[in-house]
């Protein structure tokens, strides 16, 4: 689609520090060892550029805002209130470019009683209630074999309120700010349930499909 994404990974860690990059190893270093390393999940980032910036110091934070004074998006994982201490957040990046599109990506959201509590895809797709209607009718939950919470409810709902933004940017030329809660996400692939509880007033399980009036015979 034309973009160029930089990704920063965790500072102190020059070799990308998570899963996705290859288990602790980037494209950090000489360039025939980076292409000899490929971990679990490192064609996510394929074509990717990458720095590591020490956002403690100020020296870092400036490499930061030249990159966001060229950008289109900005967007942070960071748990709520982190980006502000790190001079990284919202209001602070709008002031070097106006009309860049900001988005927040938490478990929980930026705001109420569980944004400041740490969490993984299961923990998400547990509270929303997709756990206990998973697996068969007469057995325990069963884990879904794909990080739902991560990848849909969050990532992809997030690029879909981006790209939304990139297409509202295009035509007003303001900003924007987007606080995405993947537990927001979840539930809403939970729709048809909630629904047939709304209607029956039968709470949702576990049945053969995801909807119980559906099931194959």
């Amino acid at each position: 689609m034309g973009a160029g994404p930089a990704l920063q990974p965790y500072p102190g860690r020059p070799w990308g520090g998570d899963r996705e990059s290859g288990g602790g190893r980037g494209a950090v270093g000489s360039e025939s060892r980076a292409r000899r390393i490929i971990g679990p999940g490192s064609h996510i980032r394929r074509n990717s550029r990458s720095i590591a910036i020490n956002l403690k110091r100020e020296e870092g934070r400036e490499v930061l805002y030249r990159l966001v004074r060229s950008a289109d998006v900005f967007m942070e994982g960071f748990r709520p209130g982190a980006a502000a201490r790190l001079g990284a957040d919202y209001d602070t990046i709008k002031t070097i470019k106006p009309d860049i599109i900001y988005a927040s990506l938490a478990g929980y959201g930026q705001t109420g009683p569980y944004s400041g509590y740490a969490g993984h895809d299961i923990n998400y797709v547990g509270l929303c209630g997709l756990l206990d209607m998973t697996g068969p009718a007469d057995g325990p939950p069963s884990i879904m074999g794909a990080t739902v919470a991560d990848g849909v409810g969050g990532g992809m709902s997030a690029a879909i309120s981006i790209l939304s933004a990139v297409i509202a940017n295009r035509r007003y030329q303001k900003g924007n700010y987007i606080d995405m809660a993947m537990v927001d996400g979840v539930l809403t692939l939970a729709i048809l349930n909630f629904n047939e509880y709304v209607s029956t007033g039968v709470p949702p399980g576990r049945s053969a499909s995801f909807t119980r009036t559906s099931r194959p015979s």
